[in-house]
Parts: C-alpha cells; structure tokens; sequence
C-alpha cells in the first residue's frame, strides 16, 4: 500500500519546492517591508528627540534612492517578482520621497531654532508614515494573495 502522505510525481515534489521557495520570498519581504518601515519611523523618533537635544543635523536625512527603502523601490521597478502594479510602487515612492522632504525641512527649522515650524513638520511627518505604512501593508496582501493563489493552484495538482 502506497503512504499516502507521498506526492504523486517528481514534477509534484519539484511544485512543493517551488512553492516552499516562494513563501520564503514573501516572508523575506514582510520582513524587510517591516524593517524599512521601522527604520523611518525610528528617524522619526530621532526628530522628536531632537527637539530637545538639537544632535540632528541636515546630513541626517540621506537621499531617497540611497536609504534601504529606496533602494527597495528602485529595485521593485525593475524586477518585480510579485507583479505589484506600477501605482503601488509610485505612491509607495511618492509617500517615502515626501517622507525625506518634511524630514530634511524639520531639521532646517530646528537648525534655525524655528521650533514650532519644526513641530508643524514633525505631525507631517507622521502623517505621511502613517500613509506609507499602509501602502507598504498594501503590498504585502498582494504578495500574500500571490502566495496564496499559488498555493491553492499547486494543491490541485496534488
């Protein structure tokens, strides 16, 4: 009697492999969708203490395309294994792009002791985290539903 715990085919096998492979991609991007996030948000949290402490200085904000994230969406352009439409990745850049801007006016206002137009900046800031984080969840439901679809696809060959 044949364990029916086996799969019927190499070809199968080799299905389970593949999939086993992509739910390691999307896992590896939750992470590294969140990590990128937190990062921001953690300058953010830099910005707050610096309205006290005055340790930031314009250097601080790096350019967009050269911070984790936006090297992430540069990348995402390009290659883009789990097929998220072009409008994801331009509000994602949009929101991130921003993200920099208000960051590096912030700084600005605090170097010039502007401190309540620094504030105003900072409630920006948080504001458009907080859209950027939501897009950024965005894209890991579209790659969650990826996986998914292949998953239930591959089960049927089962």
């Amino acid at each position: 009697m044949k364990n029916p715990h086996t799969f019927k085919s190499d070809t199968s096998q080799n299905d389970f492999a593949i999939l086993s492979k992509d739910m390691d991609g999307l896992r590896q991007l939750h992470q590294d969708i969140q990590r990128m996030h937190f990062e921001h948000q953690t300058f953010q949290t830099r910005l707050c203490n610096a309205f006290r402490h005055s340790e930031l200085d314009s250097s601080s904000v790096i350019d967009t395309k050269s911070c984790k994230l936006g090297i992430w969406i540069q990348q995402a352009k390009q290659a883009n294994p789990y097929h998220f439409s072009p409008i994801h990745i331009y509000e994602i850049e949009h929101f991130h792009n921003q993200l920099h801007v208000i960051g590096q006016k912030c700084i600005t206002a605090l170097q010039t002791d502007d401190v309540s137009l620094a504030k105003e900046y900072q409630q920006e800031m948080t504001l458009i985290s907080t859209s950027l984080g939501e897009k950024l969840n965005t894209l890991i439901k579209i790659a969650e539903a990826e996986l998914a679809a292949k998953f239930n696809q591959g089960l049927r060959k089962f």
